[in-house]
């Protein structure tokens, strides 16, 4: 119906139930005879064949009726009229309005972010599957498994992505049991259907005896969703890990390792410095030159000091305020000092 049609006298009594639609036919049939045989230009006569005043004529409503059709009518066509030079400038608002809502909604809404590794996927939280039902399970950690798993169902996990930081090989831990054996497990990629690994489930002798299957795949940076499909089934799944190999190998390397040490000369050499006790502060003559001689110190390490050895036997008092045999000692070590055999 258009904005014209709504806004028409007898649309509008036949919408607030004053006349019927049967009523409504019969007077516009009769206002048509009528204006075919009158002259278009008779401006009297074509007000006398309005439709209200057929109406009247036919009974349908009276005066004090049609009075109240055409005020709702003239209202109709303000409220149309307005409605028409408003919806350029709704429209614009609307549009406005939308995109800041797009805006704001995108950016409350953070970037995908997966799981860092390792990251451990419970077969029972799947975000869709076909033909399988989680059951508890009496495996280690308790909880829930997956079971009635038949050829070709499967299990969906774009709930749980996954974050592989780096291009390389990783390793997958599937935790399963199988009462016969003889069920093809596949793991694979949501988004291209790309499948990783293929294996077959041993039989554990029960669908509640638990075995893990470990399985080497390789993979690209970024971030995976994952999937797993009973190529054959006959098996339950309880969970399956993703982590690192070349983490994992890089862990146990490290931990092997032995704490790094100071090289022995570089202790030797720093914990008793050449340098470190001028000669000045104890008297030469007062060291016996057999102690000298049985010294502890490295050559080594008197040879790194970055005092020169004739420094240490010189002395900050006058040359001619030491005794002889002062000299001579302070010689003596200077001998020692500088790797020099003492004379016989």
């Amino acid at each position: 119906m258009t904005n014209n049609s709504t806004t028409r006298l007898g649309n509008i009594l036949l919408k607030k139930g004053l006349i019927t639609a049967e009523q409504l036919r019969i007077a516009v049939s009769t206002q048509t005879q009528r204006r075919q045989q009158l002259d278009p230009l008779d401006t009297n006569s074509y007000a006398a064949t309005s439709l209200g005043e057929i109406l009247i004529e036919l009974g349908s409503i009276d005066r004090l009726e049609l009075k109240r059709g055409l005020n709702w009518q003239m209202l109709t066509r303000k409220i149309t009229l307005a409605m028409s030079l408003c919806a350029p400038l709704l429209s614009i608002s609307y549009e406005a309005t939308a995109a800041t809502s797009s805006s704001l909604t995108a950016s409350s809404q953070p970037a995908t972010v997966g799981s860092s590794l390792p990251v451990v996927i419970e077969a029972e939280n799947y975000s869709t599957m076909s033909g399988v039902f989680n059951e508890p399970t009496t495996d280690t950690g308790g909880g829930q498994a997956t079971g009635n798993i038949n050829t070709n169902d499967w299990m969906r996990y774009a709930n749980s992505p996954v974050n592989i930081p780096v291009t390389g090989s990783y390793k997958i831990t599937y935790r399963v049991a199988s009462l016969n054996g003889g069920g093809s497990l596949s793991l694979f990629e949501l988004s291209n259907n790309l499948i990783y690994d293929t294996f077959p489930v041993p039989k554990t002798g029960s669908w509640i005896v638990w075995t893990t299957v470990q399985r080497t795949i390789t993979l690209t940076a970024g971030i995976h969703t994952f999937g797993i499909n009973a190529a054959v089934g006959g098996f339950n799944v309880n969970w399956f890990k993703i982590e690192s190999v070349n983490a994992a190998a890089s862990s146990v390397a490290a931990s092997s390792k032995p704490a790094s040490s100071t090289p022995t000369s570089s202790i030797a050499a720093s914990s008793t410095p050449a340098s470190s006790t001028p000669a000045s502060s104890k008297p030469a003559s007062s060291i016996p030159a057999s102690s000298i001689a049985a010294s502890s110190i490295p050559a080594s390490s008197a040879a790194a000091s970055s005092t020169p050895p004739n420094s240490v036997a010189a002395s900050s008092k006058p040359a001619s305020s030491t005794p002889a045999s002062s000299t001579a000692a302070s010689s003596l070590a200077s001998s020692v000092a500088v790797g020099n055999a003492l004379p016989v």
